[in-house]
């Protein structure tokens, strides 16, 4: 039987800001939102036809298990994605979810209190954001555009719901550790690429070689030189 316990509404200002409220294993959906947002204070264009969804979860103090959530629930997306058939579907560090090079999802992590983790999730679904924004043809996609059979909104927040259980009681018992393999293997992780990330202190080239316990980026520098980014420190990440 499901933990969880869906509110869903038409049009809000954000899911999360209704989600935070809430205790955990509630879940926020709506149609339409005015106030979307994504990392950083960037804002996320939310139109019908979209999956915005937000979940309370449980969490605990441990910094290497929870400290880890925004990239694990990336992954647990991922997989949702891969199982509807999507192809060439990845996770882009620490949380957006791409296809080939161009944006399909994204995920907002944010902690209102100590006990508890409100994960803001946008999926393009049928929507057409480029629609709005006539930059994004080259930068978004959606999930009518990639899988065969497209599910009804309700049946992709059951999805997600089931796969986010299933995660977090991975989480419990193993710790992040457990699914970090599997991150880096099927992501291709483990293979040196370089990359630019824009940090406050300005922009870096390096490569990047991976993810470590504690969700943090890994790189090295032209000199041989290994640093470790956590992902407040990046505002972009991209590979080139």
């Amino acid at each position: 039987m499901s933990k969880w316990c869906v509110h869903v509404y038409d049009t809000v200002g954000s899911t999360n800001d209704i989600a935070r409220n809430l205790p955990p294993w509630n879940a926020v959906r709506a149609n339409h939102q005015i106030s979307g947002r994504g990392r950083h204070g960037r804002s996320w264009i939310s139109q019908y036809g979209g999956l915005w969804l937000s979940l309370v979860l449980p969490v605990g103090r441990e910094r290497d298990v929870w400290g880890t959530l925004p990239l694990a629930m990336g992954w647990a997306i991922v997989k949702v994605i891969k199982d509807l058939g999507a192809h060439e579907v990845r996770l882009r560090w620490p949380n957006d979810i791409l296809v080939r090079n161009v944006k399909l999802a994204g995920l907002l992590v944010e902690q209102f209190y100590e006990d508890a983790a409100v994960i803001g999730i946008g999926i393009n679904v049928l929507n057409r954001p480029e629609q709005i924004h006539q930059e994004l043809p080259c930068k978004a996609t959606r999930l009518s555009d990639i899988v065969n059979q497209v599910p009804a909104l309700h049946e992709l927040t059951g999805l997600i719901l089931k796969t986010t259980e299933d995660v977090h009681r991975q989480m419990e018992k193993n710790g992040f550790t457990a699914i970090l393999e599997e991150i880096n293997a099927a992501c291709g992780w483990g293979s040196p690429r370089q990359a630019e990330l824009e940090l406050d202190e300005g922009i870096r080239r390096e490569f990047f070689i991976g993810v470590n316990k504690y969700g943090e980026l890994i790189t090295k520098n032209d000199s041989g030189h290994v640093c470790y980014y956590p992902p407040f420190r990046v505002k972009l990440f991209r590979e080139i």
